[in-house]
């Protein structure tokens, strides 16, 4: 009769820990599954943004990922160099985008020179950078983010591209220092709050009838380039 309840006992203790076995795997495989639900959300967010989640890297100070057409975007600059020369290729790959909050609130920026083929600025790429006082923009530029520049105290000209056709709210926001902006004859939209805050802004030059009239209704002075060609320097 022991020799039964023995065996009992034991075949008792053998199915609980089967249990807790199966438990633990079933625990195991549902951890699995849920986290690689995650990754693969993950993976078709950055998707959607055309970029490859498993080809991201660091080269130097900058880290960065490959775009769906086979280029480079930069993710985030770790350097502190005061005069940036933007890479225009890493790993062989060329650069075409500078991603969101790339460069934000860098306090030792005081130049950037963007390289050919730069397309996209992302939205704050350069917010916050409190030292920043020129940005040599590239003529392939063509979208400007967000509130890129936003907050670009020292900031105190900006030269845009040929092929720029509109500056988007907020761009240039609180750029207490901005005194001169040169617009492309290419340029046909800039939206009233793209300078907002821009209290020193005086200067418009172009040589088009958009960005004539754009001074005008801002108040400024609009700097005609024919005329300059034209005339020289005899408009002043």
């Amino acid at each position: 009769m022991k020799c039964r309840k023995k065996i009992k006992r034991v075949l008792i203790s053998l199915c609980m820990l089967s249990l807790v076995a199966g438990c633990g795997k079933a625990a195991a495989e549902e951890e699995r599954v849920v986290l690689q639900e995650k990754e693969t959300g993950a993976a078709a967010v950055n998707e959607e943004r055309g970029e490859k989640v498993d080809d991201n890297g660091m080269v130097g100070d900058y880290e960065y990922c490959f775009l769906e057409d086979g280029s480079a975007k930069i993710l985030k600059y770790t350097g502190n160099e005061s005069v940036v020369f933007l890479p225009e290729k890493l790993e062989g790959k060329k650069v075409s985008a500078i991603g969101e909050s790339a460069f934000k609130d860098n306090g030792q920026i005081n130049q950037v020179i963007f390289p050919t083929g730069i397309i996209v600025i992302g939205d704050s790429a350069f917010e916050g950078c409190v030292e920043l006082q020129y940005a040599f923009l590239n003529k392939e530029l063509r979208e400007i983010g967000y509130r890129a520049f936003g907050g670009c105290t020292s900031l105190e000209e900006m030269t845009f591209p040929e092929g720029m056709t509109d500056i988007g709210a907020g761009i240039f926001e609180g750029c207490t220092e901005l005194k001169k902006i040169v617009l492309p004859e290419s340029m046909c939209s800039i939206d009233e709050n793209a300078f907002a805050g821009c209290t020193e802004l005086q200067l418009v030059y172009g040589d088009s009838e958009f960005a004539e009239a754009y001074a005008e209704k801002e108040g400024k002075t609009y700097v005609d380039f024919n005329r300059i060609r034209e005339e020289g320097n005899q408009v002043w």
